[in-house]
């Protein structure tokens, strides 16, 4: 990322009161000892803005959380820790040991402030030839174990492409497994059994009525089904459709007039 683009988003997050900018520290260029140089270098180039909101997330093909936690300590910066991403450059599933360690070492960059963790599912499953892609759900089994009693409070980014859906169950599940969510959408859940979500869809917008009690992990609602119009047949086909004029009853058609300049 350019650091004008950094500068910008510095100038947003200020308006908005937001402290964290979460950047990937970028490509490795067949050199990643230098690239990681080159980093540290370009740190100081950055605004104090910047700098004071800068966070590094470990990606999910180049710099694991080795990496990332090292940059983190030279610069001073906050590490976000993206379990899915761990996994994907460890080559599947990771023993709960290696994911307690690096949560613990993730919040002790964070010094004062709350960690920020980040969590999803693979969209064709671990066994897939590529885990990266994100599920529209996360499956509870992808959930750490040592995060369900973590030994501080953390904020959980969840990376689902059915966003609040994804959000709603996994809440629904952790409260069903004892776990305790902070969250203003479980504050509602409290006192309403039903929450309306907006979802998008390619053809048109419609308002989908979720029960939080009875749906399942993994149960994503139907999507809505496009609206269909009846096309005429030389739209489809090409052909352009025949017309005809109808004349008034007093005016000749034009075969007759034809027919009396011929004469």
């Amino acid at each position: 990322m350019a650091i004008a683009e950094l500068e910008y988003h510095a100038i947003i997050a200020e308006l908005v009161n937001v402290d964290v900018i979460n950047i990937h520290v970028g490509g490795v260029y067949n050199d990643k000892p230098t690239a990681m140089e080159r980093f540290v270098a370009n740190f100081s180039r950055l605004s104090k803005e910047v700098q004071d909101r800068l966070t590094l997330e470990n990606d999910d093909k180049q710099y694991n959380p080795e990496d990332v936690l090292q940059l983190c300590h030279v610069l001073g910066v906050p590490f976000v820790y993206d379990v899915h991403h761990h996994r994907c450059t460890y080559g599947g599933p990771l023993p709960e040991e290696v994911i307690t360690q690096t949560s613990m070492a993730a919040v002790s960059t964070w010094k004062n402030r709350e960690p920020l963790f980040h969590i999803s599912t693979p969209a064709f499953g671990w066994g897939s030839t590529n885990p990266r892609p994100h599920h529209q759900m996360i499956d509870y089994t992808d959930f750490p174990v040592c995060w369900k009693s973590f030994c501080v409070p953390f904020t959980l980014e969840v990376e689902a492409k059915a966003k609040e859906i994804a959000v709603l169950q996994l809440i629904d599940a952790l409260i069903n497994d004892g776990v305790v969510v902070r969250s203003a959408i479980a504050a509602v859940e409290e006192s309403w059994d039903t929450i309306e979500i907006d979802t998008d869809s390619k053809y048109c917008r419609k308002r989908t009525r979720v029960k939080i009690s009875k749906m399942s992990l993994g149960e994503v609602p139907p999507s809505p089904k496009p609206r269909t119009r009846t096309v005429p047949t030389h739209q489809v086909t090409g052909k352009r459709k025949p017309t005809t004029t109808n004349f008034p009853a007093d005016q000749p058609s034009m075969k007759a007039i034809k027919k009396n300049n011929d004469k």
